[in-house]
Formats: C-alpha cells, structure tokens, sequence
C-alpha cells in the first residue's frame, strides 16, 4: 500500500496517516455530539471546462473534500462511518477515457493509492447508502454538508440530491458543516509540518524573486519568477491565490493583480514593490507579503520603516 502522497524525485512527501487521523479526529468529533449513529458522505469537487469549450482547467480538490481523503482527482465520493473508515467512491470511467486522458485505476488501485477502508463507484452512492442504513439496527443520520464560508460568505453546496425517500428522510444538512470546520482549525502535527514546509517554498521564492529582480523588468515578470522557481524546485503547480505584484502607486491597491490590473506595469528605478504572493502544496496553502525597493536600497524615506518592522 503507498504510504504517502508527492510530486515525485525529493517534493516533500505527505503520510497517508495524516489524512487518516483527519478522518478519525471528524469521527470521533460527531459520535461526541450526536447520539445517533451517523454515516458521513462527502462529495469532491466536480471536473469542470472553460465555458462552453472543452478546455479543462487544472483541478484543485475541494478542501473539506481534500482534508478528509487526500484525493485528488475530481467527481469523487466519499462514505466515512462512525469509526472513521472511508468507503472512497470513484467515477466509473468509460474506455475511451484510456485514450484521451490515460490509464483508467482498477478499484484496488483506488484503494491502495488513497488509503481507502473500501472502493466502489460514484454512481451506487444511494445503493451502498441504503444498504448501510439496513445492515445498521441502530437509528442512522446521514450528515451531508451544507453552510455557510465565514470568510467569503458564500455558500458550500456540494451536498448531493437523494432520489431515495429513505435517504431523504434521513438526511440531516444542518450539523457537519461546523463540526467539520472547527476540526479543520485545530492542525496536527503532520499538517503543521506540512505548512511550514509549504511555508518555506513561499519565502524561498520571494527571496529569489527579490534577487533577479531589475528596474525595467514587468511586474509580471516577478510573478512569473516567483511562479516557476515554486513549481521548478518544490513540485508546488498551483499558488494560494492570485499574485499581487504592485510596484510604485500599484502597491496600494488592495487585490492588484486580477484580470483587469494584470500585474502589467514597469517597474521604476525608484518604486518600492509589494509582493504579496503565495505556493500551494498538495491543497496546503502559503500567504507571505514582502515590501521592498526595486534597486535593491532603501531610501532615507523607507529605511526606518524597514528597520520597524525588522526590530519589532
């Protein structure tokens, strides 16, 4: 059985263990709650196209989706008893699918690569539901997620629609998302060291970008320093968020960098340059804002900032 995820050669490797102790920690989270018997079920984040072309973007998995399994594909499900066994649920992949996107993983692939209890496909997901429910003398919730982001005040709404009356009859939307949430605050160990690891890759690529960098270069010119040298080195393909690389009256616009403001200017002999830019490792994430002159001085008029900062 593999015993860890990477990007191969040295990338930083990840113990399954740690996704199985967040499954355990969730587990143990709702039996204390509830006195009921509770079955899990989790959808992962679906594949998508760029509007109506066949274009796919690169799939990032869902995060509560990420945390509880490490799968990293798309169209998944996942089943999670009171114990804190995964029954993984995987997309039943047509044969022509070999051809165009590759090597189509038999069930004990599945299970082998992601530590699964147990393997079966997406679209049984009401079927081995129904069975559970049945082999299970005790009443059984079925908690799906459903809330709202605090941060973004947008709403998570992957819960899946039962045709089954049974399962709609057991389903509860209300008590997992915050339960789900709060476990997710409180990092292990292994995630710890994971985002001090990821941690790291951000503040060696702004110290790299901050070396290379030379007035009358683009501001985009340093995301992409900061994008290639992550990836490059450290197998990090995806970044946190989108890079924000203002320079001059640019470095005080908040959210600088979108599609509108592309990190498109010149940088100037005397501007001073916000870099606030971040790696992404296996759905880890990194934020790291560095401030500092494009010539590589400081001016009289920013150098007691700089030592502010550097002293405090």
């Amino acid at each position: 059985m593999a015993s860890f995820l990477s990007m191969g050669r040295d990338t930083y490797k990840i113990p399954l263990a740690m996704f199985r102790e967040n499954r355990i920690k969730l587990a143990k989270s709702i039996k204390s709650m509830m006195d009921e018997s509770a079955l899990i079920v989790l959808i992962g984040g679906p594949s998508t196209t760029r509007f109506d072309s066949d274009n796919e973007p690169v799939f990032r998995q869902e995060s509560y989706f990420w945390w509880v399994s490490g799968v990293k594909d798309p169209d998944c499900a996942l089943i999670l008893d009171e114990d804190g066994k995964m029954t993984l649920l995987v997309p039943n992949l047509p044969e022509d699918y070999a051809t165009i996107m590759g090597h189509i993983k038999s069930l004990e692939e599945w299970k082998e690569l992601y530590g699964a209890d147990d393997v079966g496909f997406t679209e049984d997901l009401e079927q081995i539901l129904e069975s559970r429910v049945v082999a299970n003398n005790k009443a059984t919730k079925i908690l799906l997620m459903e809330g709202p982001n605090t941060d973004s005040g947008k709403t998570y709404d992957l819960a899946p629609d039962f045709k089954s009356s049974k399962l709609v009859e057991l389903q509860d939307k209300t008590s997992l998302f915050p339960i789900l949430a709060e476990c997710r605050v409180h990092k292990s160990k292994l995630e710890l060291a994971l985002l001090e690891h990821v941690s790291q890759i951000s503040s060696f690529a702004h110290s790299y970008v901050m070396r290379h960098l030379k007035p009358g270069m683009m501001e985009y010119q340093a995301e992409s320093l900061f994008m290639h040298y992550s990836y490059f080195n450290f197998g990090s393909r995806l970044v946190s968020y989108t890079s924000i690389c203002g320079c001059g009256p640019n470095a005080a616009i908040l959210h600088y960098g979108h599609a509108g403001e592309p990190n498109a200017r010149l940088i100037g002999e005397e501007d001073n340059c916000l870099f606030d830019m971040g790696a992404e490792y296996q759905c880890y994430a990194s934020d790291i804002t560095c401030s500092f002159p494009a010539n590589g001085k400081f001016s009289a008029k920013y150098l007691p900032i700089y030592n502010a900062v550097l002293q405090a």
